[in-house]
């Protein structure tokens, strides 16, 4: 089942343009990712956040979905982090309301140009799980 999101989570990290210092920013991404899971509940399982909440790789079990500023740092070091591919990442920080686009928008981050840039909620994109920063 699909679901349509026709509102901001509040509480997670909200800036308008690439340029924001808050789209740099490093430590967002836990807070952010818990908060979206909170909001989610049990609606769905299927969404970015909730992915990267639930993982368990080797013994691990506290990932999260990075904020756009972390998931910039992982392209940036994208060869030593290794196996990032060239696919579109989703992170956990949302885009400020514009005129542009009328439904709640999420950032993500090509890593095949580098490109930074926001998308529906309901678009489908990879997800990439960190532990910390």
């Amino acid at each position: 089942m699909d679901q349509n999101y026709d509102a901001y989570f509040s509480g997670v990290t909200l800036f308008t343009e690439i340029s924001d210092p808050l789209a740099d920013a490093i430590g967002n991404g836990r807070k952010d990712t818990l908060t979206i899971v909170a909001y989610l509940g049990i609606k769905q399982t299927d969404r970015a956040a909730q992915l990267a909440y639930a993982a368990t790789f080797g013994s691990k079990n506290d990932w999260f979905l990075p904020s756009s500023g972390e998931l910039n740092q992982l392209y940036i070091n994208r060869a030593a982090v290794g196996n990032m591919g060239t696919s579109v990442y989703w992170s956990s920080s949302q885009q400020r309301e514009s005129p542009s686009y009328t439904t709640p928008r999420l950032w993500d981050q090509s890593f095949s140009t580098g490109g930074r840039g926001s998308s529906g909620m309901n678009s489908i994109y990879n997800v990439r799980a960190v532990r910390a920063f």
